[in-house]
């Protein structure tokens, strides 16, 4: 669930018997846990949501292929983008948020120049890509998808600069990148997640254990620890090794 940096919103994309073909956006209050608003835009389903850096909009990635920015403030569409083939199934935006990182399922990523509004289609996956995420200095991005694979690019020049990352026996469907930029952690539907050294290109670590498919991964600020949500409804805890 994405949650703006000031931490005083949050949003959710549901997708029930009431509002299925609507985009429907919900902005909820931390503070009160109340609703404060809801968006709905043209008919098609919300596969993907991301806070822009500053809070000010949040992305939303529809089945159609395109992409809308929201502005938080104004609970209002400003503009949109439309991406080569159908369902955005991820978002990311760069550390600074100039550039915005798609996946989609037909394995397409790609990055946007939200200056310009060029889009830069990546190479990409054979399947559905499942995350993508810029490195915290923003010069790297990850790519996960359903072919177990992960790639690592110049974020700036589309160059890859990690072909491929193998080890998963599952969907890779969550990458997060370290606070120091070495290491990317992974979690997979094989139930694990991975560690890996980026300038080595080889897996460092392994957790293992969960009883059930891994869907999310993330870093705490030090990088000293890792979180891992499931499919069980499980959050884990890890101590980085490395």
């Amino acid at each position: 669930m994405p949650v703006a940096d000031d931490k005083e919103l949050k949003l959710s994309a549901p997708l029930d018997g009431h509002r299925l073909g609507i985009v429907s956006i919900i902005f909820w209050d931390l503070d009160s846990h109340h609703q404060m608003s809801v968006f709905e835009g043209e008919p098609a389903e919300t596969w993907s949501v991301a806070f822009s850096p500053d809070s000010r909009f949040v992305a939303t990635g529809s089945n159609a292929g395109s992409i809308h920015m929201i502005g938080v403030e104004s609970h209002k569409q400003e503009s949109s983008i439309a991406l080569d083939g159908k369902f955005v199934y991820c978002l990311a935006y760069s550390p600074d948020g100039t550039r915005l990182a798609a996946g989609s399922i037909a394995g397409i990523v790609s990055i946007v120049d939200l200056r310009s509004g060029a889009i830069f289609p990546l190479d990409g996956h054979a399947t559905p890509v499942r995350s993508v995420a810029f490195s915290p200095d923003g010069r790297l991005l990850a790519s996960t998808a359903d072919d177990k694979l992960i790639r690592i690019y110049d974020a700036h020049d589309g160059r890859l600069v990690v072909p491929s990352l193998q080890g998963h026996s599952s969907w890779v469907v969550s990458a997060a990148f370290s606070p120091d930029n070495k290491h990317l952690a992974t979690a997979s539907a094989d139930r694990t997640v991975r560690i890996w050294d980026i300038a080595a290109k080889a897996e460092e670590h392994q957790f293992t254990g969960s009883d059930d498919q891994v869907w999310s991964v993330r870093y705490n600020n030090d990088g000293s620890r890792l979180l891992s949500v499931g499919s069980d409804g499980s959050a884990v805890v890890y101590s980085c090794p490395c």
